[in-house]
């Protein structure tokens, strides 16, 4: 599998950058996104009418200042900063773009609360198995979230 980071150096990254590269032909790849905006949502599209398949692995906090918390984290080791006012309408437009757009894409789907550790299990979707929910509480969270 390819993942954006260690593409050779021409790579151009963003939406523009996925569609050159990888929708001359089918090959395997991954890339990381909040899901705050619809940018992917064609190029997805196009990729189903390309036979993929898409599988999607969303880790879910359960409030945008444990994002926050961890961006500063990051910061602090060195990484790069994300305004909090930008990260908070990423939490929310991220849930939301989730559950009213991308997961219809999907050919399978699995979300996991990464809010502590160990990680846990909230939800998954096979076409075998249709939605199996083993956090309840947590997955309507998810699908009633409010959208600020």
């Amino acid at each position: 599998m390819l993942i954006f980071s260690v593409i050779s150096p021409p790579y151009q990254g963003g939406v523009g950058g996925v569609n050159t590269t990888f929708a001359r032909g089918l090959i395997n790849f991954a890339f990381e996104t909040t899901l705050s905006g619809k940018n992917y949502l064609r190029f997805l599209q196009h990729c189903q009418t390309q036979n993929y398949q898409i599988n999607l692995i969303y880790f879910w906090l359960k409030n945008p200042q444990l994002a926050i918390a961890r961006v500063n984290q990051r910061v602090a080791s060195g990484g790069h900063n994300i305004p909090q006012d930008v990260i908070m309408r990423r939490y929310y437009r991220g849930q939301k773009n989730l559950i009213e757009s991308y997961l219809s894409l999907c050919h399978t789907w699995i979300i996991y609360d990464n809010s502590n550790f160990p990680t846990q299990l909230i939800a998954t979707y096979t076409p075998e198995q249709q939605i199996t929910i083993y956090q309840p509480e947590t997955f309507n969270k998810i699908q009633q979230i409010n959208y600020e």
